[in-house]
């Protein structure tokens, strides 16, 4: 009985110095690195500086490029990056570098330090800003992008899940057919039998008069 009393003891000593632990994990390291998707739920409406302590201990993005500028018809300045690092849920965002841009292509993969940036939405589109060209470090070229495929029903129904992300519409087609002579410059609309989306071609882009 008394040994018993000896053993309660000891264990009730060892729960107590437990859980005096201020750290359950010793040498642990926070990751440098947060997702899009994370970053994108920590705009609540109004602009926000991006800090170590809203990023959960993070500072940068590690993330792959999707835009393409050599064809002259996205918004002039702004990086479009995507991850999977949350759930393996696919989420992108603008990231506003001004010329340097156009210095990146679709399967650049980048590591972004995005502290001290500034996420708000510009024209609608939730963009970071106040990142400099220096911020940017290239880790490798040439990487193969998976395709998204996405029904317009599920754009329309869930325009933040897709924004800045690039996107298939399988069999997409023209309401209503193109006439003879008809180019892709300007606006038309494209159907995929699920939903409709106005597709815009910028009359300055490289394939506008396709």
């Amino acid at each position: 009985m008394k040994q018993s009393g000896f053993y309660i003891a000891c264990l009730l000593s060892l729960i107590f110095i437990t859980g005096c632990e201020k750290d359950n994990y010793p040498g642990h390291k926070v990751s440098p690195y947060i997702a899009i998707y994370d970053i994108r739920n920590i705009y609540k409406g109004k602009e926000v500086t991006l800090t170590k302590e809203n990023m959960f201990g993070a500072t940068q993005l590690a993330c792959m490029v999707v835009s393409d500028h050599s064809g002259g018809n996205l918004p002039q300045g702004l990086l479009f990056v995507q991850d999977r690092r949350r759930l393996n849920r696919l989420r992108g965002i603008a990231i506003s570098i001004g010329d340097a841009a156009a210095n990146y292509v679709p399967g650049d993969s980048l590591v972004i330090t995005v502290e001290g940036g500034v996420l708000k939405r510009v024209d609608g589109m939730l963009q970071i800003t106040n990142i400099p060209e220096s911020a940017i470090k290239k880790i490798s070229s040439g990487n193969d992008i998976p395709p998204e495929r996405v029904p317009i029903n599920k754009i329309l129904e869930n325009p933040d899940q897709y924004e800045s992300t690039l996107g298939v519409i399988v069999k997409g087609g023209f309401d209503p057919l193109p006439q003879p002579g008809e180019v892709l410059s300007g606006d038309h609309v494209l159907t995929d039998g699920f939903g409709e989306l106005t597709l815009h071609t910028e009359a300055g882009a490289s394939f506008a008069n396709v």
